[in-house]
């Protein structure tokens, strides 16, 4: 051997090395029904201060995320019919759809009904139906909302002033009926902008933007709307809510 010095330090370093190895801590639990949960971790002091409870749920949804992952991964490997992959197909599967928008809202102080209509885009629309992981579907919605303010004019005459905004916004839209994880309070949630294109009465003035997020509480068949106008040029800013009915 031409280098016993090095052949010994080097044997020396391994030894320390290997015996320096810390084998990991197991801890076993046994649930009400008689199954057990296995734990590993490098020092079992992390796990003393959480509950049997969180540990179990833990321990479960990783089982789930893993059991998902390989559900994804067998459709990145193995092309699935249609009927495998969703519990239900669309047969006219549209990337464009049409909703008719009806709600009354509160902006600032008066009460206005409004009607409109807005064109959906969604390419992805029967991921909704999907087996193999948590279906939602992202959609670009484009719309025409006009709004009804009543007031008198300058001669005491009751008058109804219409403002017609230009709305764009874009979101996701959820399926609860089979996802268990973490959208089960939404069925839809998305942001948005608006401009006032037309306008009848000094209520707006200059230019007027408004900002609005929608929001469809789970299993709700109304959509409510948090608005927040921008009017004369961005001089003046003020809240607003709407509320709508969803009917598609």
């Amino acid at each position: 051997m031409k280098y016993p010095l090095l052949t010994g330090m080097f044997l020396l370093f391994s030894f320390f090395s290997f015996s320096q190895t810390k084998v990991p801590d197991t801890l076993v639990m046994e649930t009400k029904t008689g199954e057990k949960v296995i734990l590993i971790g490098n020092d079992l002091n992390v796990f003393k201060n959480m509950k049997t409870d969180s540990l179990i749920r833990k321990a479960l949804q990783a089982v789930e995320d893993s059991l998902m992952q390989r559900k994804l991964d067998t459709l990145k490997k193995k092309k699935l019919s249609m009927e495998e992959r969703y519990y239900k197909v669309l047969k006219k599967h549209q990337i464009f759809a049409f909703q008719p928008l009806i709600g009354a809202g509160l902006i600032r102080d008066k009460v206005s009904p409004s009607l409109g209509l807005a064109l959906d885009f969604a390419p992805q629309r029967q991921d909704y139906y999907s087996k193999l992981y948590p279906g939602f579907y992202t959609f670009i919605n484009v719309a025409i909302n006009a709004c009804y303010l009543f007031d008198t004019d300058g001669a005491d005459r009751h008058k109804t002033f219409s403002q017609i905004f230009v709305e764009a916004s874009f979101g996701n839209r959820y399926n609860n009926k089979i996802s268990n994880y973490q959208y089960q309070y939404f069925d839809e949630l998305s942001i948005g902008l608006g401009y006032l294109v037309k306008q009848s009465g000094d209520y707006f003035e200059g230019n007027t933007f408004k900002l609005f997020g929608t929001i469809v509480p789970n299993n709700s068949f109304i959509r409510i709307k948090p608005e927040l106008y921008l009017t004369h040029d961005f001089k003046k800013i003020f809240p607003g809510i709407s509320v709508g009915i969803k009917l598609r």
